[in-house]
């Protein structure tokens, strides 16, 4: 799994934001396990993928109440595909899954875009450091790096790339 330092070195020292202490005990009285927040971060933008302030809220790191399955809980926003989507990427706290989803009253329209908070972290790092890659190679050279960032990301987290129709399969695929 990507670090902190591989974090800052790929996005830079002032475009990481990790939780304080005092989030950590909230989330600890809560049940949330989220140990990456705090030790590893979140990039502020991945250009296509993420973002973490997006122009409306719900905003990074606010609690959202939701029923899944039948079941109230309150999910964790980890930010946007893009600073004008109405998807927010959630992590689940009762599956520690990471889940793509609209909440925008009623049922919920929802996908699991991965398995832990650690494979989404690693995925944002590992489409990040492609991206700074491709500025300066060959398009053989891309295709190559494509192929094993792939391979890569399917052995990290096999259920985000268990259909082709899943979010991370499209969105590395428009890459």
């Amino acid at each position: 799994m990507a670090n902190q330092q591989q974090l800052v070195d790929l996005f830079g020292a002032g475009n990481i934001t990790c939780l304080d202490a005092e989030d950590r005990e909230l989330f600890a009285s809560a049940g949330i396990v989220a140990d990456e927040l705090f030790e590893v971060g979140l990039p502020d933008r991945l250009v296509g993928c993420f973002v973490l302030e997006p122009a409306a809220g719900p905003e990074a790191f606010d609690g959202v109440r939701a029923t899944l399955d039948g079941d109230e809980v309150t999910l964790v926003t980890l930010g946007a595909p893009h600073p004008d989507s109405g998807l927010r990427y959630y992590l689940n706290p009762i599956d520690g899954q990471v889940v793509l989803a609209e909440l925008n009253g009623g049922q919920p329209r929802l996908e699991v875009v991965n398995s832990t908070l650690g494979s989404f972290v690693d995925y944002l790092y590992r489409i990040g450091r492609f991206k700074a890659f491709r500025r300066d190679a060959s398009e053989d050279l891309q295709a190559d790096y494509k192929d094993l960032l792939i391979a890569y990301l399917t052995a990290r987290d096999p259920l985000a790339y268990a259909q082709p129709d899943n979010w991370w399969p499209l969105a590395v695929g428009n890459l």
